[in-house]
């Protein structure tokens, strides 16, 4: 699966696979999970007109990353960075 599909996999409501990427991209690199989750534009604009869609993507992106915190924490990393980071973006857009 591409990591670019997550987008896709979120407006289809697919979270299991969608939280399946996002685990990979955490536990390959903890450290820039933020970073390549807004390089690979999954999120919307913050600053974009649409208020009602930006709030419904972000909130199957929240659905998303809470199925993957147990992935994560199955795999053996700290889930708190990872909670602390998906709450910073979703917080931020």
């Amino acid at each position: 699966m591409d990591y670019n599909d997550i987008r896709v996999l979120l407006e289809k409501e697919i979270y299991s696979e969608a939280a399946k990427i996002l685990a990979k991209l955490f536990i390959s690199k903890p450290s820039s999970f933020r970073k390549r989750i807004l390089l690979m534009n999954i999120l919307p604009e913050p600053m974009s007109q649409n208020y009602e869609k930006r709030q419904y993507i972000l909130g199957r992106f929240k659905k998303a990353c809470m199925n993957a915190e147990k992935l994560i924490v199955e795999a053996g990393f700290n889930v708190s960075e990872f909670i602390n980071d998906y709450k910073h973006l979703i917080k931020a857009m």
